[in-house]
């Protein structure tokens, strides 16, 4: 049985979604002779990631895995080996819209994620056959947890930045003893953070 055919079997029916975010995970055979190449587009994209524009995404990585691990204490008499390297790609996201469906990032992760995709075997050269080749390789996620309830990754960036900044007052503001200049000065800069 092939590595994916194992996970889906391992996985069906688990949880890919809570509390409006979602978890995306597909496992692509690596093609015949493409694993160097890869990793020179993969050290490239270390340096300019071609997935940052895509603003859905809360998190997103790609893995090469070349073989199992083997070695370890109680390791099984006959370890399984994988008939090839697989290309691992993982992403969190919220759907800009409520009714975004996973296919539509599928399509954006096609298209952002191209010059890696190509060194996968089968990986077609027909851009409207591509998002079709991606769902095919989908595995679902078993433990899912999601960092932020309903939160997009710009309001999460958002918060953030509002709580660096009431950092920042705070530790540049220590010193100040009058309440009432404390709060004016809070009303003032707190402003530019909303």
């Amino acid at each position: 049985m092939k590595l994916l055919d194992t996970l889906r079997a391992l996985t069906r029916d688990a949880g890919n979604q809570r509390w409006g975010a979602h978890s995306l995970l597909l496992l692509v055979p690596i093609g015949d002779g493409a694993l160097e190449g890869l990793q020179r587009t993969l050290g490239r994209c270390e340096l300019s990631s071609p997935l940052a524009g895509l603003h859905e995404l809360h998190f997103a990585r790609w893995v090469v895995i070349e073989q199992l691990k083997s070695g370890f204490k109680d390791e099984p008499r006959r370890p399984s080996r994988l008939d090839r390297p697989y290309l691992l790609f993982t992403a969190d996201y919220t759907p800009l819209e409520r009714d975004v469906a996973p296919r539509t990032l599928l399509e954006r992760v096609a298209v952002a994620g191209e010059d890696v995709w190509e060194h996968c075997d089968g990986f077609p050269r027909d851009r409207g056959a591509r998002v079709d080749y991606l769902a095919s390789h989908r595995c679902d996620t078993t433990l899912y947890y999601a960092g932020y309830k309903d939160a997009t990754p710009a309001r999460v960036k958002t918060a953030v930045d509002r709580r660096d900044a009431l950092s920042r007052f705070v530790v540049e503001h220590r010193d100040v003893r009058d309440p009432a200049t404390l709060q004016r000065r809070y009303l003032e800069e707190a402003a530019r953070w909303f």
